[in-house]
């Protein structure tokens, strides 16, 4: 006797939305993760190539995306969960992280997405998101010497909107407007003066303004303000426009260790590198620091991943490499890929604030 088979049951229309809704979110999950994240600039730091307001889409892909330090987070909302200021991880679980294959990887100019490396407070995945443009890749030695860049003695001049700031003085009675000239940022100065920011092509057409009475490059001399410069010795006495020569850690390279080189590296070496044992004393007669593995003295000491040096374009407002260090490999997010909406912090209204002409502006 043939068995007739009841019709399945049709499912109710709330549960086909949250089957919807669960799938979109693991589709958005998996993209987050594999493809592209959204960012958004906050600062003036890479002005000339990226604005406050900027809403740019980051490529994983480039770099190749890597497997979460932080297994235990809620996705896609960041360090906190919307709307409080309550964790969205538990840090009491990392998993070392692992890179994927990708398309390529960081190139000198690349203007790359990296977590902050200075915050020692949350796992690196949590960490605040920083944008900057790579001036040092791995094994390259850095200097900078009266504002220019030299990479491997070379000079790397970098794109042409790199921004640095200048001494303004206007002529008494003259009007000067600075908005129609490509001036990054400004500071009115008491007086009739002000510090403006801008490339060496804005500058010398400002110069030319008549209400101009003076504009002088702001240079920090060899040794000025060397106190508030990554590494922060009195071996290393380097500023914003007089840095290094430095060279940036390989991995497999090995280096070293001397009182010089432990007042650059040893930072980097406990805050990222963390091998067990290592331990640097000072002996009681105050001489040079050494270095400890394991309770014995070592000479050298061999990196076990890459690093980079990052500059903002807007070299005399940015808080980059001359300011934390290095940034580790372990630490990159991916590469700027595209401006896809961007929102000035001032102006009339929400519509008269949208800067339309930087919509889909992807060449930084």
């Amino acid at each position: 006797m043939a068995t007739v088979s009841s019709p399945a049951k049709r499912k109710s229309a709330l549960r086909e939305w949250a089957n919807a809704l669960i799938y979109t979110f693991l589709i958005a999950t998996l993209a987050h993760w594999l493809l592209v994240e959204a960012f958004w600039v906050p600062s003036s730091s890479m002005e000339g190539a990226l604005l406050p307001g900027d809403y740019v889409l980051v490529s994983k892909l480039a770099y190749g995306p890597q497997t979460p330090h932080t297994p235990l987070q809620v996705p896609l909302v960041g360090s906190t969960l919307p709307g409080t200021r309550w964790r969205s991880y538990w840090a009491g679980w990392q998993w070392p992280a692992h890179r994927l294959p990708g398309l390529g990887s960081v190139q000198r100019g690349d203007v790359a997405v990296f977590y902050y490396p200075a915050d020692e407070a949350a796992p690196v995945d949590m960490r605040p998101p920083y944008l900057k443009r790579c001036a040092g890749l791995p094994g390259d030695t850095l200097e900078i010497v009266n504002q220019r860049v030299f990479v491997n003695g070379r000079v790397w001049a970098g794109p042409a909107t790199v921004q640095h700031s200048y001494a303004l003085k206007v002529r008494p009675g003259a009007a000067l407007n600075l908005a129609t000239h490509h001036i990054g940022g400004y500071m009115e100065l008491p007086g009739t003066g002000y510090v403006v920011h801008c490339s060496a092509a804005a500058a010398q057409q400002l110069a030319q303004d008549p209400a101009v009475a003076q504009l002088a490059a702001n240079e920090y001399a060899p040794g000025m303000d060397s106190e508030k410069y990554f590494p922060f010795s009195r071996y290393h006495a380097w500023n914003l426009d007089n840095y290094g020569p430095l060279w940036v850690p390989q991995k497999g390279a090995t280096l070293p260790l001397n009182p010089q080189t432990l007042a650059i590296y040893q930072t980097t070496i406990e805050q990222h590198e963390k091998p067990a044992g290592w331990e640097v004393k000072t002996p009681p007669d105050g001489s040079s620091p050494v270095a400890y593995l394991n309770g014995q003295p070592v000479a050298q000491y061999t990196f076990r991943q890459d690093y980079y040096f990052m500059l903002g374009d807007n070299r005399h407002n940015s808080l980059d490499s001359r300011t934390w260090g290095f940034v580790p490999a372990d630490h990159l997010v991916g590469k700027a890929w595209l401006t896809w909406f961007s929102l000035a912090p001032e102006g009339e209204g929400f519509w008269g604030r949208i800067r339309w002409e930087r919509m889909f502006k992807g060449d930084y």
